[in-house]
């Protein structure tokens, strides 16, 4: 048989633009990290469970606490099976932070990663409380950039924001990968 002469027609490379998550993970996501006053991996009896009441006023069945449960580790599950730094990636795009309004409508979702991106490396804190005040002290610093808008400011914002599309692509990459087989999906 011969061929008709044509290249076969192929799908066009996705830019990193296009590289967002599907709505499902992105729900996923942001539920995990902003889990409903829950601290579901403590191992304690008395750990903190979801509220009593929804955000619709509806009462919250002990049904509906396991299933967030089970839930939460799976989604766990997934995050743990990924390389840590792709998980630190996901936890910086989606965990809630009071990060300044102009800094978030520049950069939406990669918000965290920018901010964290923009540190000193070689000199990260170890404790939380600490890292908490640098990405703050970061944040500031990038708010700063963004109301002067010089050259130099206006570069180093671009390549940050390039640099977390690339980071957050690959990261949501890794957890894709690790919840394709078991996806989540509520009964």
């Amino acid at each position: 048989m011969k061929g008709s002469g044509r290249a076969p027609a192929s799908s066009p490379v996705p830019t990193l633009a296009d590289l967002v998550p599907r709505p499902m993970v992105d729900e996923e996501l942001l539920w995990f990290f902003n889990a409903e006053d829950g601290d579901f991996a403590s191992s304690s009896n008395f750990g903190r469970l979801l509220s009593s009441v929804a955000d619709d006023g509806e009462w919250r069945t002990p049904e509906d606490h396991e299933r967030a449960m089970r839930r939460h580790r799976v989604i766990r599950s997934h995050l743990k099976s990924i390389p840590d730094h792709d998980a630190g990636v996901l936890q910086c795009a989606y965990a809630p932070r009071p990060w300044p309004i102009l800094l978030t409508k520049e950069c939406r979702r990669l918000t965290g990663i920018v901010v964290r991106l923009s540190c000193t490396r070689a000199t990260w804190p170890v404790e939380r409380p600490e890292q908490l005040a640098t990405d703050a002290e970061n944040a500031s610093m990038l708010c700063g950039m963004l109301r002067t808008r010089n050259d130099d400011s206006s570069r180093a914002l671009r390549n940050l924001r390039r640099e977390a599309e690339i980071e957050f692509a690959h990261a949501l990459g890794a957890y894709t990968l690790a919840r394709r087989g078991r996806p989540w999906r509520l009964p």
